[in-house]
């Protein structure tokens, strides 16, 4: 996840508040990854604009190592794209961490992607995970702590 509050998420959030009379005062700005390592970004946005991705995967370490605070249920998140510019708000319905190892299908299906398989699943996260982990200094291990989160789409730019 990169990306930071800017002036342009800052209208989005306020058009978003005033549209659907949130009263929260906060929210992230982050992308779902970093693009340098997952090329698909945008695809992954428009997956969510489909309403086909309705969670997201994150290794648990990356907000430790990169001092991100966790989202909480109910915290809404103005997903970034991949000129880190705002694309949708979203709000986190649901949160699990269990192990990499232990992910199953029904998450695989939730994500959205591919051919919503495990076996797909499993091969883009490790991928991903992998370049993650050399940029952190770590292993890639399957016994890794990630961080699910369920959400739902408040709004599209």
């Amino acid at each position: 996840m990169i990306g930071k509050k800017t002036r342009k998420t800052e209208a989005f959030w306020q058009l978003c508040c005033d549209k659907h009379g949130l009263l929260s005062k906060d929210y992230c700005a982050y992308t779902f990854g970093n693009p340098e390592w997952a090329t698909y970004h945008d695809q992954l946005i428009d997956l969510v604009l489909k309403g086909e991705k309705q969670a997201t995967t994150h290794l648990e370490i990356d907000f430790d190592m990169n001092s991100i605070r966790r989202r909480e249920v109910g915290d809404y998140w103005v997903v970034l794209n991949q000129s880190l510019e705002p694309a949708c708000l979203i709000q986190v319905t649901d949160i699990e961490i269990k192990r990499f190892s232990e992910v199953d299908v029904s998450l695989a299906i939730r994500e959205g992607e591919g051919d919503l398989s495990l076996a797909h699943w499993a091969k883009v996260h490790e991928d991903y995970y992998t370049q993650q982990c050399t940029s952190l200094g770590i292993e890639f291990q399957e016994e890794l702590l990630v961080v699910v989160e369920g959400f739902k789409l408040i709004e599209a730019l």
